[in-house]
């Protein structure tokens, strides 16, 4: 399966520009139903949510709701609160709760967007795609991604790269939620890269904005099906 995915990912530039990641929805498609079969056979211990609902959270909860009611078919997902810049999540094997935490910068621009509730929802399905790719690679010989790429190498190019594997998967979650309008997702990937300014340089969050908002682009361009019927 990794040698399948290896020979279609593509990284395409043209001169003078960043590498983008043209990624394949069949491999996406297939990432994200190995997932669901392991969710599905996988036990979580959810936490209370009644507070979330009344909070700053009520946009996350909602998104993380809609796509396990209509993606993973059950609970799935623990959402904290933080005070660093820009949201993650992590997740271990059997009897553990993938854990999405989003920081307060991040719920304050999410909110300022026209479509602010969309782009909550893609922050949250851009972290449940790194939970994808997680099961992915735990599968795979060479603890390959979905597209056949290295996680983490120290390459800031690769790094991008993953996360826009990640911003495509995100988009693919969306889509199998029900949802047909993705016009808040490069908003809020630039959101993000403006926040990225308080963390890293200048250039570092520009490029890695550049790369990721092309690849999500590409993505949406290639498969017109997307926000379709």
């Amino acid at each position: 399966m990794a040698l399948f995915s290896v020979i279609l990912v593509t990284v395409a530039a043209h001169a003078n520009e960043s590498p983008y990641l043209v990624c394949q929805r069949p491999i996406v498609q297939q990432a994200i139903a190995l997932a669901q079969q392991t969710v599905q056979n996988t036990q979580y211990k959810i936490k209370p949510r009644a507070k979330q609902y009344t909070s700053d959270l009520r946009d996350d909860i909602a998104g993380i709701e809609l796509v396990e009611k209509n993606v993973f078919k059950k609970r799935v997902f623990d959402l904290q609160y933080d005070v660093v810049t820009g949201a993650s999540i992590s997740f271990e094997d059997k009897g553990y709760t993938p854990s999405i935490r989003i920081y307060q910068d991040t719920i304050k621009d999410l909110n300022a967007l026209e479509n602010s509730k969309l782009a909550h929802l893609f922050t949250m399905t851009h972290e449940m795609g790194h939970m994808v790719q997680g099961i992915w690679q735990a599968q795979d010989p060479k603890k390959l991604t979905p597209h056949g790429m290295i996680s983490l190498d120290g390459n800031e190019d690769h790094y991008n790269l993953w996360h826009s594997e990640t911003d495509c998967i995100g988009v693919e979650l969306m889509y199998q939620a029900g949802v047909r309008d993705f016009s808040a997702v490069v908003p809020a990937l630039d959101s993000i890269r403006k926040e990225c300014y308080e963390l890293r340089d200048k250039p570092f969050c520009d490029r890695a904005f550049e790369i990721r908002s092309r690849s999500v682009l590409e993505y949406l361009k290639n498969n017109p099906e997307l926000t379709g019927p």
